[in-house]
């Protein structure tokens, strides 16, 4: 098969001669050259006896005569074989540069495409007539040689081509000679001999590169391994012995060769130990890794070993121990090993002067494999709503080791959740959701991990009835006698669907009636008594029955004034204060605002006054009359009015100790003194007695008057009294304190004299002539009836007495 790109260029070839016979028989010539014998130009000259040769570059071909494949074939390899030669450049020691230019070809019937054109370059370092290896395939005009020998002449030959089929003539060969430069690294050294304190080591030749070898640098660690090296040898000798060392000590190595042009690289690096003693009993083999079918197995190196034997026995197969590792390794990998199993492990370490002796034996055991799943789990009994029990079997393959525990999910829909973990092959799943479907499954465990889970079970709980639904809702306001009442789906449909509804009314007397059932999820109650509180619920059906009734939704119908409330309760607290209380009485729809609470004293008026309003349902009445009769009566009201008035109460305050004595009156002489008062209310008992207290005298105790006379009293004296009345209740409060003062004793008369007597009067004189007490005198005169008649008074101490008869 002809490649794509073959086709192409034969067809431009075909489509040109073809155009090219056009002209000639229409005797037109498309070039410039000067007119001579017809010809068809197609990738070359043709001449007249139908031969294609090659002339500076152009191709001729026949004329008129046919073109088949192998003349298209042959014009072009003509034209691919005009490349110019390859240029070299940049040469170096291990790299150069390679030029190339696209085929040098004048034949106007050759249509080639330069980037078509792909270029095969070979290569030889054995000499021009070696045998030449392909180094480049490709349409790059410039390539870069790398990886060349320093200091070789490589031979060069390039050829242009289309395809597998159409290629030109190779050219050259081109010759180039590389550049010397710095040896190639040379060989790690070699162990020729070793002692305790020597180590003879030697090494080969390395590759020059054009330039002799003038030295080779040979540098040891010191036997410190720490990575830094000293030289310990330069020279053109390839041994050498190194002295001076410690025994039973590894010593690490590297070799560098130097010419004219540098030093090369340094060789691998490489160790050897002195010699010394036979190694010591080495540490017992460690456990590394654990596996089902394999151990890795390490250990310790020790300074004067070298290589170590590891053995392994299993003690199933009676062969006893058989070495499983025989080399410098510090671990290995024991392979093809049966599950939990253990397994015995020795080690011992070898040098050059010996092995030895066995470590301990250690056992390790491999990990037991993941069991296989359990069957499928199975129900067993009956299911119910919201339990029900499965039952499995033990895997197959346990994996090697027995079965720890079960691990079994339940998936409700929402993902699987782990809800047991043990050793039982059988649970109980309770605390379910009725009506449900459920997916189980179960998975072991042993030493090795956990299985895959099983195959599910599907199980569908039974349902229940349905959840409650929440309480109705009233729709608009309530009318008088009727209501609107509304209700949802319960929460939880009990996992069936719900088939109907029920609706019920409790009626302020505890009775109840249903007011609805059917599909709907509201309805209009009537017959209602307005101002009345009602309770309704609602319910719901499924197929395994009823739901729980919701909770009672509240109603009260339109509203009213109050019902009149039952007669108030009075309790005496004293003989001057009652407590007043009443209940509440049915409100009819709208809450009581307030109450009034009136009464009525029978002693003073007919008529009810108002004592209290406002929201309490207690009054208490204070300073009130001791054994008196009260009657009292309440009222409540709404927002539609007042309500009738309760039934009355009546009341009588009890008895109670007289009150105090409030008015006292006081006629004062010179030694007695009568006191007057006037009878305190008795408070319902007659008073017994009275009390008297003089000044802080104990009191004097009086029959039930209201006045007593003070006697034996001194004169000029100041005196407080309070007086007290008493019943058989008790002492009355002593009244306000009243001070008196008793009067002087009047003075001695003194001496009458007649100092001027006249026929119709007389004049009288008395007294010393002063008056420092201003003391008032009466003077009397005897009547004809023996009765004394007072002719003066006053403070003179004399007086004419006038209008007197003659004898």
């Amino acid at each position: 098969f002809r490649s794509d790109r073959t086709m192409r260029t034969r067809n431009r070839v075909r489509k040109k001669l073809q155009q090219r016979r056009v002209n000639i028989n229409d005797g037109f010539y498309p070039n410039t050259r000067q007119p001579g014998p017809r010809r068809n130009r197609v990738n070359g000259d043709i001449n007249m006896h139908g031969e294609t040769v090659l002339i500076h570059g152009q191709c001729n071909a026949p004329e008129n005569g046919p073109l088949d494949a192998e003349e298209e074939n042959t014009l072009i390899t003509q034209c691919l074989s005009s490349m110019p030669a390859p240029k070299v450049t940049d040469v170096e020691a291990r790299i150069s540069l390679i030029q190339l230019s696209p085929p040098d070809c004048d034949c106007s019937e050759v249509d080639l495409d330069p980037y078509e054109i792909r270029y095969e370059l070979l290569l030889s370092d054995k000499g021009r007539d070696a045998k030449y290896k392909t180094v480049f395939c490709g349409d790059a005009s410039e390539i870069t040689l790398k990886d060349l020998k320093p200091a070789t002449e490589y031979h060069l030959k390039v050829r242009a081509l289309l395809s597998e089929e159409l290629k030109g003539a190779l050219i050259g060969p081109v010759s180039f000679q590389t550049l010397q430069c710095e040896p190639e690294p040379p060989q790690p050294p070699k162990l020729m001999t070793k002692t305790k304190t020597s180590i003879s080591l030697k090494w080969n030749a390395t590759c020059e590169n054009g330039s002799s070898i003038t030295a080779y640098s040979l540098e040891c660690d010191q036997g410190q391994g720490d990575g830094r090296f000293y030289e310990v040898y330069s020279g053109v000798q390839r041994q050498f012995r190194v002295v001076h060392l410690n025994a039973s000590t590894r010593y690490i190595f590297r070799l560098a060769a130097i010419n004219g042009f540098g030093k090369s690289p340094f060789s691998e690096e490489v160790s050897f130990f002195t010699s010394g003693t036979v190694p010591s009993q080495p540490d017992p083999p460690m456990l590394s890794e654990q596996f089902v079918y394999a151990l890795t197995i390490s250990w310790i190196r020790h300074p004067n070993e070298d290589e170590f034997l590891l053995q392994m026995e299993d003690e199933s197969t009676g062969h006893g121990f058989i070495t499983v590792y025989n080399g410098s390794n510090l671990s290995t990998v024991i392979r093809n090993l049966r599950r939990n199993t253990e397994y015995r492990f020795r080690l011992c370490a070898k040098n050059e002067e010996g092995q030895s002796k066995w470590s301990e034996i250690v056992c390790y055991k491999t990990q037991p494999e993941r069991p296989q799943p359990p069957s499928k789990p199975q129900i067993k009994g009956k299911i119910n709503p919201y339990s029900f029990r499965v039952t499995w079997d033990p895997p197959q393959d346990t994996g090697g080791s027995d079965v720890s525990k079960y691990i079994v999910e339940l998936d409700n829909g929402q993902g699987y959740d782990t809800v047991y973990e043990g050793s039982e092959r059988e649970h109980l799943f309770d605390h379910l959701i009725p009506g449900t479907v459920y997916h189980i499954r179960v998975a072991c465990c042993n030493a090795g991990g956990r299985s895959d889970f099983s195959g599910s079970c599907v199980a569908t709980t039974l349902p229940v009835t349905p959840g409650q639904c929440q309480a109705p809702k009233l729709q608009g306001k309530p009318k008088a006698t009727s209501l609107h009442l509304k209700w949802s789906y319960p929460d939880y449909d009990g996992g069936a669907q719900v088939t109907h509804f029920s609706a019920q009314m409790i009626s302020p007397d505890n009775t109840t009636r249903d007011v609805y059932k059917g599909h709907d999820q509201d309805c209009i109650v009537a017959g209602l008594l307005p101002g009345r509180p009602y309770l309704f619920q609602a319910r719901a059906f499924n197929r395994a029955g009823a739901g729980p009734w919701s909770e009672p939704l509240e109603v009260v119908s339109g509203p009213g004034v109050p019902d009149g409330p039952k007669a108030p309760h009075v309790i005496c607290r004293s003989a001057h204060s009652v407590l007043v209380t009443w209940e509440e009485p049915i409100n009819n729809g709208a809450n009581i605002t307030e109450y009034r609470l009136e009464w009525q004293q029978r002693s003073e008026t007919s008529e009810f006054s108002l004592l209290y309003t406002g929201p309490n349902i207690s009054y208490e009445a204070k300073g009130l009359t001791p054994a008196t009769a009260y009657t009292f009566r309440v009222q409540a009201i709404n927002s539609a009015g007042p309500s009738p008035f309760s039934l009355t109460t009546p009341c009588v305050t009890p008895a109670s100790s007289p009150s105090s004595i409030v008015t006292i009156k006081v006629k004062v002489n010179a030694t007695s003194a009568l006191v007057t008062w006037r009878e305190p209310n008795c408070n319902g008992s007659d008073i017994t007695s009275y009390n008297i207290a003089v000044n802080d005298k104990p009191p004097i105790t009086l029959d039930p008057v209201s006045e007593y006379l003070l006697e034996d009293l001194v004169p000029e004296t100041t005196y407080k009294i309070r007086v007290q009345a008493m019943n058989t209740i008790g002492v009355g409060a002593y009244s306000s304190a009243v001070k008196f003062a008793t009067k002087a004793l009047p003075p001695c008369p003194p001496r009458l004299e007649c100092v001027l007597l006249a026929p119709c009067s007389i004049k009288l004189k008395w007294g010393e002539g002063r008056n420092l007490d201003h003391l008032t005198y009466t003077l009397e005169m005897e009547k004809e009836d023996g009765s004394f008649q007072p002719v003066y008074t006053g403070p003179a101490h004399t007086h004419k007495v006038t209008r007197l008869t003659e004898l």
